[in-house]
């Protein structure tokens, strides 16, 4: 009898660490249809632009969005396995005042080979380590 209850209640107990995980999880935001904004390039988080730089992964043809701090972003992206994305992207060729957010954050993005969403928190990702930081607005 002791055995059952012993096996039972370590039934319960493993059934109701799994039920917390998925409550974690349940809680991140989707990297699809929403706006994410630029809040930190690799270890720089004084982000200064003429506009907001963001970026939006739309489902509809799996086509990119965004601004780049001056200029506006548009391309594509494929969600080849879980947190693995490629992106191909182009912009407008507007001249700004302060082209160093711009420039850096798009050369970054040409890089992402990863994503990871930890809330409302966005890191695009190069082998594993995170280089832009966005927050779900």
């Amino acid at each position: 009898m002791k055995k059952q209850l012993l096996l039972l209640f370590s039934f319960v107990i493993v059934l109701s660490l799994f039920s917390c995980k998925s409550v974690t999880n349940s809680s991140n935001k989707p990297l699809q249809n929403q706006h994410w904004t630029l809040v930190q390039i690799e270890n720089n988080q004084a982000i200064e632009a003429e506009s907001e730089p963001y970026i939006e992964f739309l489902t509809e043809e799996n086509r990119v969005a965004g601004n780049f701090g001056c200029n506006q972003m548009l391309g594509s992206y494929e969600l080849k396995s879980e947190n693995s994305i490629r992106l191909e992207l182009g912009g407008t060729r507007r001249m700004c005042a302060d082209m160093v957010v711009e420039d850096l954050f798009s050369a970054k993005l040409n890089s992402v080979d990863q994503y990871k969403i930890e809330g409302d928190t966005l890191y695009l990702m190069t082998k594993g380590s995170p280089i832009l930081k966005f927050v779900a607005k």
